[in-house]
């Protein structure tokens, strides 16, 4: 197999770069992997997309987890969704995406990775979920415009 080329299991979709080509010639701003049927997006890229609602599946599973570093410096997010069926939030996932202004966080969230969105620098609200039990150090570092109760969280284990 050449390098940077991954064929998934499924036999679906193949990973070339930061596309992804479905066999149905579909394709999917979303590069991503899955293991153990659970996708976790793992890079983005889009034109200028605006609001974004992240989708819940991903090659036919369902999409789990937000990996390090999968939107950071994407500046053409301005508003983000995070489905219901994420779980975690990886680091630096959303770091220095400076037009992003604000973040749902679907309920089943539990953890928030450190520096997952840092340098913000235009988020002025997110929505924390009661179900975050584990915020990471910095998660929102040099997001100025967050209000005081966010932006100065410590790590935090519930």
């Amino acid at each position: 197999m050449l390098p940077g080329r991954t064929v998934m299991k499924a036999g679906m979709f193949v990973v070339i770069g930061f596309i992804i080509l479905s066999t149905s010639g579909c394709i999917s701003p979303y590069t991503y992997t899955i293991i153990d049927g659970k996708a976790t997006i793992t890079a983005f890229s889009a034109g200028n997309t605006g609001l974004l609602v992240i989708t819940n599946r991903l090659g036919g599973c369902t999409v789990a987890d937000i990996g390090k570093g999968a939107f950071s410096w994407y500046s053409g997010l301005t508003s983000v969704t995070i489905p219901d069926t994420v779980t975690s939030i990886g680091d630096g996932a959303f770091t220095d995406c400076t037009s992003l202004t604000s973040v749902t966080i679907g309920s089943s969230v539990t953890s928030i990775g450190s520096w997952a969105f840092s340098d913000c620098t235009n988020l002025t609200s997110v929505a924390i979920p009661n179900s975050v039990t584990a915020i990471g150090y910095t998660a929102f570092l040099g997001c100025t415009n967050l209000p005081p109760s966010i932006s100065a969280k410590r790590p935090l284990r519930r």
